[in-house]
C-alpha cells in the first residue's frame, strides 16, 4: 500500500498535474479570444481518457496481469507525454489576438499572480462555486454503480457501463460548455450548469426500479454540467486574473476540484442509508442552488 501511495499517489499524480496544468494554460494563452473553447478542448482530451483507457487496461490485465499492465501503460503514457511535450510550442511572451471578441473585453486586462489573486473577493467566490459544482458531480460519479444496482435494479455489467456513459457525457460537457461560455460569458454559463444539475438530481431522486431510460437521462443532465465546470474554469480563471500567471493561478483554483474528490464521495456515503440516496440528492440540490446564487453574484460583479 505504501508503494502504491508513493508511486501512483505522489510521483504519477505530480506528473499528471504538471502536464495537465501546463497544457491547459498554454492552450488558453494561444487563444485569448476563445479561452472557453481552448480550455474545453484541453480538458475534454483529458476527460476522454477516463472513457478510452479503462477498457484497454482491463484487456491488458486479463492478458498479462496487473504488474505487467502497469508497466505497459506506464511506458505508453511516458512516450506520449514526452513526444507531445517535444512537439509543443510555448506561447510567445506578449502574444495577443486582435479580434472582435478580444475588443469586447472577454480577456482580462489585469495580470495578477497567485498571491494577489487569493486576496480578491472574486477568487473566493469562484473557488466556492467550483466546490459546489464539483462536489455534486463527484457525489454521483462515486456512487453511479451503487445507484444503478440498488435504486434502479440494473445488473452489475450494465451499471458499470453507466459509469463509462457518464464519463463520456462529462467529456462532451467540457468541450461544449467551454465554447458556450465564450458566447454567454462564464458566470451565466455556470449559472445554467447549476440549474441543470438541480434538474438532474430531482429526476434521479424520482427514479425507481426499472426506470432505466429516466436514469440514463438523469445522468446526461448531471454529467454535462459537471463537465462544464471543468471545461469553463481554466478559461474563467484566465479571464478573471489574466493569462500571464494562469498556470499557477489555475493550479490554486483547481484545488477546489481536488478537495471535491474527497468531500463528494464522503458526503454521498455519509447520507446514504441501505441503498437509499434521497438525502444525498437533497444535499446535492442545496449545493447546486448555492452555486447558482454564487454564479449570479459573479455575473453582477463582472457587469460593473
Amino acid at each position: 500500500l505504501l508503494t502504491l501511495c508513493i508511486s501512483y499517489g505522489l510521483i504519477f499524480c505530480t506528473g499528471v498535474g504538471l502536464t495537465y496544468s501546463g497544457t491547459v494554460n498554454n492552450s488558453i494563452k494561444f487563444f485569448p479570444d476563445h479561452p472557453g473553447l481552448a480550455g474545453g478542448l484541453a480538458t475534454a482530451a483529458y476527460g476522454f481518457c477516463s472513457v478510452g483507457v479503462p477498457p484497454v487496461a482491463h484487456l491488458l490485465i486479463d492478458a498479462f496481469g496487473i504488474t505487467e499492465a502497469f508497466q505497459i501503460l506506464g511506458v505508453a503514457f511516458g512516450i506520449v507525454i514526452v513526444v507531445g511535450g517535444l512537439l509543443s510550442q510555448k506561447c510567445p511572451k506578449g502574444f495577443t489576438v486582435a479580434t472582435e471578441n478580444a475588443a469586447k473585453g472577454k480577456v482580462s486586462g489585469r495580470q495578477l499572480n497567485w498571491t494577489q489573486m487569493v486576496r480578491t473577493t472574486d477568487f473566493w467566490l469562484m473557488l466556492t462555486l467550483l466546490l459546489c459544482g464539483a462536489i455534486t458531480g463527484m457525489m454521483i460519479f462515486s456512487q453511479t454503480v451503487g445507484i444503478a444496482t440498488n435504486q434502479i435494479g440494473l445488473s452489475v455489467s450494465l451499471a458499470t457501463s453507466a459509469v463509462a456513459f457518464l464519463s463520456l457525457i462529462n467529456t462532451f460537457g467540457r468541450l461544449a460548455a467551454g465554447a458556450i461560455s465564450d458566447k454567454l460569458g462564464q458566470p451565466l454559463s455556470l449559472f445554467f450548469a447549476c440549474l441543470l444539475t438541480i434538474c438532474g438530481l430531482l429526476l434521479l431522486a424520482n427514479c425507481g426500479k426499472g426506470s432505466n431510460f429516466v436514469f440514463f437521462t438523469a445522468l446526461v443532465i448531471i454529467g454535462f454540467p459537471f463537465g462544464a465546470f471543468l471545461g469553463i474554469f481554466p478559461g474563467y480563471t484566465a479571464a478573471a486574473f489574466g493569462t500571464k500567471f494562469n498556470g499557477a493561478n489555475y493550479g490554486i483554483m483547481f484545488c477546489g476540484f481536488a478537495l471535491s474528490g474527497a468531500i463528494g464521495p464522503w458526503l454521498m456515503n455519509a447520507l446514504a442509508h441501505k441503498g437509499d440516496f434521497f438525502y444525498s440528492y437533497i444535499s446535492g440540490i442545496c449545493l447546486a442552488a448555492l452555486g447558482a446564487v454564487l454564479a449570479w453574484v459573479l455575473k453582477l460583479r463582472s457587469a460593473r
